[in-house]
């Protein structure tokens, strides 16, 4: 179902909201989500409960349904009479827990959740000598290579759509491939709608892995095609079986900004890296941009 028909949300947003109030709505078997926002404390409760039980619980995490319930609460208004007072609660909630996630990023931590997956251990020169040692047309590696061979987005594969030079796309998000060179846009994702279109030429190591790989399993998307999560699910599961430790794609960013020389690189340096990685780039507050 979708909560914000008509909307002024980019894609990337909707479906986020999208999805967070689809499980808020199964945890309270209830669409009634007035009834949930008048309810600020048994709500609460009931979310970090489930974030918990799927060994989630992040202060981030929390964030997005709360952002998600205020996000229906101002599109649909007429459902909300008399909630002023709650909305102060909510939104001392969406401030709260929006701070504390800031504070790993600007102490370059990973949150206590990321810091429990032994993954975030691996090094990015670890990943890369795993990553070589697999044939070059195993989807794993050009997985990985995806994500360390070019500065890492976040989950916005699942439905990049290859295409010839010359076509015209019908996806937002697309390669244009032929056996010379490659050339990818990425529209739809998160910080769209401030950063713009990310569009950048392959590595040609990154291109011929990417040939190799449509050759054996030929086909019209990078990956899947993985609607929503579904793509962090399938492409978490991968990296986890193949490193022996637990692994998410959030922790290619951090171990990749890492390797960086962060304090030598000049603003314009980091402000190319961040939008290539999809980031929003302030240069007023470099830190934040550290860890994603």
């Amino acid at each position: 179902m979708d909560y914000f028909q008509n909307t002024e949300l980019s894609p990337a947003s909707k479906a986020l909201y999208n999805s967070r109030l689809r499980a808020l709505a199964y945890l309270a078997k209830t669409n009634d989500f007035a009834s949930l926002f008048s309810n600020p404390r048994t709500t609460i409760i009931m979310i970090r409960n489930h974030l918990k039980a799927q060994d989630a619980y992040t202060s981030q995490g929390l964030n997005s349904f709360v952002k998600s319930l205020m996000a229906y609460r101002k599109y649909h208004p007429n459902e909300f009479p008399n909630s002023e007072a709650n909305h102060t609660v909510w939104n001392v909630m969406l401030h709260s827990t929006n701070e504390k996630a800031n504070e790993y990023r600007q102490n370059g931590e990973p949150s206590p959740t990321q810091q429990a997956k032994e993954g975030s251990k691996l090094t990015l020169e670890k990943i890369e000598a795993i990553r070589d040692s697999l044939p070059d047309d195993d989807i794993r590696k050009l997985l990985i290579a995806f994500y360390t061979m070019i500065p890492p987005m976040r989950a916005d594969y699942g439905e990049v759509k290859l295409y010839s030079f010359g076509e015209e796309p019908e996806t937002a998000n697309f390669i244009f491939i032929d056996d010379n060179k490659a050339v990818m846009n990425i529209s739809d994702y998160k910080t769209a709608q401030t950063n713009g279109p990310v569009r950048q030429v392959l590595h040609s190591k990154l291109h011929k892995l990417l040939l190799a790989s449509r050759k054996t399993n030929p086909r019209p998307y990078l990956f899947g095609p993985y609607s929503g999560i579904r793509f962090s699910v399938w492409a978490n599961k991968q990296l986890t079986d193949l490193f022996g430790v637990k692994f998410t794609l959030v922790l290619f960013r951090h171990i990749y900004l890492n390797s960086l020389p962060i304090n030598r690189m000049t603003v314009e340096e980091k402000q190319k890296t961040a939008h290539l990685m999809g980031q929003s780039f302030n240069a007023n507050q470099q830190d934040l941009y550290r860890w994603m």
